[in-house]
């Protein structure tokens, strides 16, 4: 009979279980009814395709290996169909968009890859494509006439600092189309336009390993400091740390061209050695990385400081741009006001628990 788990211990666990290597230590026994909690917990992070696959390849002595497995058979199948549906979208937009420079992004690029080589093996829920910069409007209308819908978007209009614009739907698919992979104030895009960065596999244009491995450490630690962080983007970089001959060369573009970089590349190989195999894992030791406990990282967060720096600034720019481009004196406050219940919205799902930070741009803004 197993032990209940704290759900650090289950993330912990499920940590472990991922690995791409095992890591030899003795697993728990567990009760029914937390197996139960960790597949739950393995849906919820998105790697129950890849966890099944590694109880699969692996574990055959641990106990729980195929109660686990069946419970997780549905969501793994449920992600092979809906990975095939994103791989057919994806084909069908690209071929719109002849003539038009475009390159997959994250999970989209990431299945059926030299990294995912099965499409049980990671869900992708949308499709992000990057589309040269100076030719997004053209690409997105372009799909409107093919039939494409854009989604319920309330916000403010796009400005120049986002990443990409308003979600779209097409194919029964949600698209969103990057003209940079972080907003500009970050400064966390590759020095070169993105398209010198792009690498084709089977017809499909992506990331080169150094780059994707920039995207991935860089998009992780943006969503580590918003404490939301997924374990998904945890396992993608150890997989794709894992495909390379020389670890350490992938970080070479991202020690070069980010701001941030030592910062996030110190916190991402931290929470990514314990996934790494051990050949992997020793060379990024031998290079000063020790390992973080994911579990405790989530549960205990970081100082928020510089995402809600980021958040004030969003707001505020986002009302000056937005009430700049309105015409009118009643069209700059309207669009203010609409900038300022978005933004702030956003700011609130955020940070549920911190109720200042949105009541504080308020009052500066509706002062009377």
């Amino acid at each position: 009979m197993g032990k209940a788990m704290t759900p650090d211990e289950r993330m912990r666990l499920l940590v472990r279980l991922c690995a791409i290597e095992r890591d030899g230590y003795p697993l728990p026994d567990l009760e029914s009814g937390e197996v139960d909690a960790l597949a739950h917990e393995a849906e919820r992070e998105g790697v129950a395709g890849w966890l099944t696959h590694r109880l699969t390849e692996s574990y055959d002595d641990w106990e729980p290996r195929d109660e686990l497995r069946l419970k997780l058979r549905a969501a793994a199948i449920g992600t092979v169909a809906h990975n095939a549906r994103i791989l057919r979208a994806a084909k069908i937009i690209t071929e719109k968009l002849n003539g038009i420079e475009t390159i997959l992004l994250k999970g989209a690029a990431l299945i059926d890859s030299p990294y995912y080589k099965d499409l049980s093996h990671r869900l992708a829920g949308d499709i992000d494509l990057w589309v040269a910069p100076d030719r997004l409007m053209e690409a997105r209308e372009r799909l409107l006439e093919a039939g494409a819908t854009e989604e319920a978007y309330d916000g403010p209009q796009v400005g120049d600092d986002d990443a990409h614009l308003p979600p779209m739907k097409y194919e029964g698919v949600i698209l969103e189309l990057h003209g940079r992979l972080f907003y500009k104030k970050m400064g966390w895009d590759p020095p070169e336009p993105l398209g010198s960065y792009a690498t084709e596999w089977h017809g499909r244009r992506m990331l080169r390993p150094d780059a994707m491995a920039h995207h991935l450490v860089m998009h992780a630690y943006k969503h580590y400091v918003w404490m939301k962080v997924g374990l998904r983007w945890v396992v993608d970089l150890a997989v794709v740390m894992a495909s390379a001959d020389d670890a350490r060369g992938l970080l070479s573009l991202c020690k070069s061209s980010t701001p941030d970089a030592e910062k996030a590349i110190k916190w991402a190989m931290g929470v990514v050695l314990p996934l790494m195999p051990k050949a992997t894992a020793k060379e990024m030791e031998d290079l000063g990385y020790k390992p973080i406990e994911f579990a405790r990282n989530r549960s205990k967060g970081v100082s928020t400081g510089m995402a809600k720096r980021w958040a004030i600034e969003r707001i505020i720019e986002k009302a000056v741009a937005n009430a700049a481009r309105a015409k009118g004196v009643r069209g700059k406050i309207r669009a203010i006001v609409t900038s300022i219940k978005y933004e702030t919205g956003r700011t609130r799902a955020r940070y549920p628990d911190d109720c200042l930070l949105a009541g504080l741009v308020k009052r500066i803004f509706f002062r009377k």
